[in-house]
Parts: C-alpha cells; structure tokens; sequence
C-alpha cells in the first residue's frame, strides 16, 4: 500500500523509509515520525506498517557520524544500533492525548 500524497508538494524524492536511495553518510541529521501503530498507518496513511528494524537502520545509514538523529513516538524510543541517547522531548499537546516524544540519539562515530 502506498501513502497518498498532495500533488502540490512536489517532492524531490518518494521511497519506501525501509529502502533508502541515498548514499552512506549522505546527511548531516535525520528525523522521523512514523505511523504510530497499525491501524494509524492504514486509516491515516494509507501505508504498511512500517518494520522498525528496516526502516531505524536504513536511517542510521544515511546519517553522518557525529550526526543527530530524532524519532517522534509516544513512547521513548530504544536505543539505535551504533548510536547514543542525546537527550529525550515531551509534547503536551492536549488532555487524553497520547504526548509525543522525541527521542534524539547520535551517530558514533566508527
């Protein structure tokens, strides 16, 4: 299933987050906020729900050593292979409302 995107938007690049078209150490940083669960990832996205193991290591791929990178969850995320925790985010958006939280770690440097 693929996510529906606004014509208007005119992105540069459309890929699956599990398989990257960028090169190794092509980013300074990178973020992502995911599909919180299944059922958001079909009735919000129109998408899969995306494999965290496929899609956090193709992230760490493309990130630089040294570089930051920030998940948005509602929970804390785990800790990315060939990463450290930087620091962690809580969002309080509104009552009975899941709070969001970034989880930023970054890239060792190997």
């Amino acid at each position: 299933m693929r996510a529906l995107l606004k014509k208007e938007l005119k992105p540069d690049t459309l890929a699956s987050a599990e398989d990257l078209p960028f090169e190794d150490n092509s980013f300074e940083g990178g973020f992502a906020d995911p599909p919180y669960n299944k059922h958001f990832a079909k009735t919000l996205y129109n998408c899969s729900y995306p494999k965290w193991s496929k899609w956090t290591k193709e992230l760490v791929r493309v990130v630089r050593p040294g570089g930051r990178i920030g998940i948005m969850q509602n929970y804390i995320v785990p800790r990315l292979v060939n990463c450290k925790y930087d620091s962690i985010l809580v969002i309080l958006l509104r009552i009975k409302q899941f709070p969001k939280i970034v989880t930023i770690q970054h890239k060792l440097k190997t």
